[in-house]
């Protein structure tokens, strides 16, 4: 349960049925002035994914704006497969997570947002290096948020996929009822 204060902002302390891996909202470690409604700031994000998903492989967010965002996935032999290439799966992870985190950027803190649709084109081997994902909003509206995403290998011109992955953004409080 969600409910508002006389400022308008929510109190999240009384968030109930969290999912696995997500904590309540009091045990979150976020900065004092977090907000809940407009854009999230790129640390705000980075806090917010580090405490939500566990993992020591997790993409990291090097920027993030309404403008667009950028992550990196830190190369490790783990992530290549048979031919000596990166995988798809690393790939495909690195292009949602930076499409989430425009999301959250964008409309801010919308925990339940998820992934309606994910195409990839892979168009060629990617360097045994780290990856790079930048994304840019090709449309924001009220219930879904279609997103372009290019991946390269780190400092290289060419890209090794691209994508275009759209998001459905709750609305409202329904965005908070099942937390």
């Amino acid at each position: 349960m969600v409910t508002v204060n006389r400022v308008g902002k929510r109190d999240v302390s009384k968030i109930n049925n969290c999912s696995e891996g997500v904590t309540r909202r009091s045990e979150l470690d976020l900065p004092p002035r977090f907000s809940y409604r407009g854009e999230m700031t790129k640390d705000e994000i980075e806090t917010f994914l580090s405490q939500a998903f566990t993992g020591d492989r997790r993409p990291i967010v090097e920027a993030a704006s309404a403008e667009g965002a950028r992550c990196r996935v830190i190369y490790h032999q783990d992530q290549v497969r048979p031919g000596g290439t990166l995988s798809g799966p690393t790939m495909m992870a690195l292009a949602d997570t930076t499409a989430y985190v425009l999301v959250l950027a964008s409309v801010g803190f919308k925990p339940l947002a998820v992934t309606t649709n994910l195409s990839i084109n892979f168009m060629r081997k990617p360097a045994p290096k780290d990856l790079v994902a930048t994304a840019t909003m090709m449309k924001l509206g009220k219930a879904l948020a279609v997103m372009d995403v290019a991946i390269r290998s780190d400092g290289e011109v060419d890209l090794v996929a691209h994508a275009v992955v759209t998001y459905s953004v709750p609305q409202g409080d329904e965005a908070w009822k099942d937390l």
